[in-house]
């Protein structure tokens, strides 16, 4: 899986955000909150390209952007300045997942960090 990450573009995500979304709309859900991924492995990409998806269906959902630090932010050395600048790129709020750091310790900084 971190193969395909790392060979992601900011086309290919918004194309993928874009499919979700429209299919959500056609079934009357325009309200949807969109995680993405923050990680070392794939950057801001993904940020990217949920927020370009974000500017271009604003007349068609309400999107709010989640900054997702699915590896971990502890595990992932890196990742919390990568979770600062996403917000400066304009992520709506930033998201965790303490289960993903290695011990509860790690998981309690995690939430501290957050």
């Amino acid at each position: 899986m971190h193969d395909k990450i790392r060979d992601y573009s900011v086309k290919d995500v918004k194309k993928r955000a874009k499919k979700v979304i429209e299919s959500s709309v056609k079934y009357r859900c325009t309200k949807i909150r969109a995680q993405a991924d923050i990680s070392t492995i794939g950057g801001l990409i993904p940020l990217k390209g949920v927020l370009a998806t974000k500017k271009e269906c604003q007349d068609i959902a309400d999107i709010q952007v989640v900054a997702f630090p699915q590896e971990g932010i502890l595990r992932d050395e890196g990742t919390e300045e990568l979770l600062y600048q996403a917000m400066e790129e304009g992520a709506d709020v930033v998201g965790g997942m303490p289960a993903a750091e290695w011990s509860r310790e790690e998981s309690q900084k995690h939430v501290d960090i957050l």
